[in-house]
């Protein structure tokens, strides 16, 4: 997913990218780890492991996050962020308050994670 998208490509997107859950509850792990609790209708969203959604920084600017924890009976889910004050992601979760209205995707990726398999290995690299 491209993090940033020109306003005009926004804009044809309409509705689709208006908010869609409350943040409803916040706990700060350390001073720089932040978990949030999102509440809205994700009866329909796919939470795979390693799965990524995407949340709207900015009027132009997009972020991916992994969710770490769900309830679809309840319409909840958390995500743990990591608060380093360099980037427009990063500051833009730092100033979130409970009952703030946002948009985030439903989790979507690659299926890496084989439920039925006994051993499974999995490596992270950074692109350079």
């Amino acid at each position: 997913m491209i993090s940033s998208i020109p306003k005009w490509m926004i804009t044809l997107f309409g509705n689709k990218l208006s908010p869609n859950v409350t943040v409803i509850e916040i706990t700060f792990l350390s001073l720089q780890i932040k978990k949030i609790r999102f509440q809205g209708d994700i009866s329909e969203w796919d939470f795979s492991i390693g799965y990524a959604s995407v949340i709207r920084v900015s009027e132009t600017e997009f972020r991916n996050y992994t969710v770490a924890y769900h309830n679809k009976e309840n319409g909840v889910f958390d995500i743990i962020f990591h608060i380093h004050g360099n980037g427009v992601g990063s500051k833009f979760i730092e100033s979130l308050k409970v009952s703030d209205k946002l948009f985030i995707s439903p989790p979507r990726g690659k299926k890496l994670y084989e439920q039925n398999e006994q051993q499974q290995s999995f490596l992270a690299m950074k692109p350079h």
